[in-house]
């Protein structure tokens, strides 16, 4: 994803039109080990989600990054769900937090539709190298 910006060829299109049932066995599967994994961590998803949607699924980088945003509504509102039942919720937290993040997200998505995809891409890249490294790093315990 990275190469991205430095890749000659058109520009992405329009998103599929009919997607094969093995592939929607496909997303159906790697659907449900994401959520798997965003219950675990309590991450969104987003980091898995829209590489599988380009590569995979051939969505051009803006539709599935904002494909992606409702995909991790459904995720976080089960996560919700799952921590309400067995934990105390910290609603001030939560409230505070998910105004901050309609506002950045609104921004994000403002700013996306005028950014040239080929940056959106490599960044998106970028920062899975950066978690990546962060990953190894404290594997090592240099951190």
């Amino acid at each position: 994803m990275v190469y991205a910006y430095w890749e000659k060829g058109k520009a992405e299109e329009k998103p599929p039109k009919n997607l094969s049932p093995g592939m929607y066995a496909l997303i159906a599967f790697f659907g449900f080990g994401v959520g798997i994994i965003s219950g675990l961590l309590g991450v969104g998803g987003g980091l898995l989600i829209v590489p599988f949607m380009v590569y995979v699924c051939k969505y051009p980088t803006k539709f599935a990054a904002g494909a992606s945003h409702l995909i991790i509504s459904f995720s976080a509102l089960a996560g919700i769900i799952g921590h309400a039942a067995s934990h105390r919720l910290d609603i001030v937290l939560i409230l505070i937090t998910g105004v901050a993040v309609l506002i950045g997200g609104n921004l994000g998505a403002r700013v996306s539709m005028k950014v040239k995809t080929k940056m959106i891409r490599s960044g998106l890249g970028l920062l899975m190298w950066a978690l990546a490294a962060q990953l190894v790093v404290k594997l090592l315990g240099v951190m």
